[in-house]
């Protein structure tokens, strides 16, 4: 199983397409609720800080490239709680948008 394209590509682009939706497609309009959409970008920020502190203390690769590099499994810190802290990060960089 190969990767295709790289998850932060991916967010990459859903925002790019959100803001065109935004641009060409102007259905609702709201104002912008700052006081929603900056704790939800701190929360991804700190989570994608643990997750890859996380990885890099237990001395594994964070590249998706290279799977064979992994030289454990990591149940430790953010990973005891999310098995994937780096998409759940980037999923609230995406809500922090759409609130935006």
């Amino acid at each position: 199983m190969s990767l295709k394209i790289p998850p932060p590509v991916l967010t990459v682009v859903a925002l790019l397409t959100m803001y065109g939706c935004t641009i060409f497609i102007p259905l609702w309009q709201f104002k912008t609720l700052w006081l929603v959409a900056i704790p939800l970008i701190i929360v991804a920020v700190i989570i994608g800080l643990l997750s890859v502190l996380a990885l890099a203390k237990a001395d594994t690769t964070i590249s998706p490239f290279t799977p064979e590099k992994t030289a454990r499994l990591v149940t430790r810190g953010i990973y005891q709680y999310s098995r994937n802290p780096m998409y759940l990060s980037l999923l609230f960089l995406l809500i922090a948008a759409s609130v935006y």
